[in-house]
């Protein structure tokens, strides 16, 4: 699946699996529900919930998985 970062807020249904690449310095608000983002070749692992944040690094290559229904995201472009 593919997101236009131009919407401020997608809603996501479990189990829905997306990559999520060329997005630095995109901040990923989660709204509602959890959700699991992994960066390939890195074993750490975050896990957002309701009013968590993730900062998208320069140079990550991963998915998200939605572990929860009704993910709501909103994507916020950092200023550099």
């Amino acid at each position: 699946m593919k997101i236009q970062l131009s919407q401020s807020e997608v809603e996501l249904e479990r189990r829905q699996v997306m990559c999520l690449a060329e997005a630095a310095g995109v901040r990923i608000v989660a709204r509602g529900g959890a959700l699991w983002v992994t960066q390939d070749h890195d074993r750490r692992d975050v896990v957002l919930q309701a009013g968590d944040s993730f900062v998208v690094p320069a140079g990550f290559a991963g998915t998200w998985e939605v572990l929860e229904d009704s993910v709501k995201l909103y994507a916020i472009f950092e200023s550099r």
